[in-house]
């Protein structure tokens, strides 16, 4: 289980140190696909195109530093539901989007099914490494 749980939280941590860099490195690209939701426009789009990134590279040193890392683990997978959430209401109605999520690598617009997919194994993974955060959080009280 250590293990599994270590690879875990290597991956999710690398998917938002990753996902949140190429965002800062691109803001222009990541405000059209914050845009393309519909769900947000004008100063609310402004700021999520700016800070989200930032919260991703925090919480991903967040999940190494044991303080932080069940909240970041917490963080990571509310923000994992909401992105699946988003990507569900545009499937609903009738977007076809650019996630944005991984910049130049999510530019080909998968479907909203593979989206989905993806987000939910993320979110299964971030559950994961939470649950296993908040053991060691009880292990470490005890």
């Amino acid at each position: 289980m250590k293990i599994l749980a270590l690879i875990f939280r290597i991956l999710l941590s690398a998917v938002f140190a990753y996902a949140g860099i190429v965002k800062v490195i691109d803001p222009a690209s990541f405000h059209e696909a914050v845009l393309s939701y519909r769900i947000i426009g004008g100063e609310a789009a402004v700021l999520v195109t700016y800070w989200l990134p930032v919260l991703e590279i925090v919480l991903a040193v967040g999940l190494w530093i044991r303080r932080y890392a069940s909240i970041s683990a917490a963080i990571s997978l509310l923000l994992l539901v909401l992105f699946s959430v988003a990507i569900v209401m545009a499937w609903i109605r009738g977007i076809d989007l650019d996630c944005g999520c991984f910049g130049a690598l999510s530019a080909d617009s998968p479907s909203h099914l593979y989206l989905l997919l993806r987000d939910g194994l993320l979110v299964a993974i971030s559950a994961f490494v939470l649950w296993d955060r908040l053991q060691n959080d009880k292990k470490n009280n005890e």
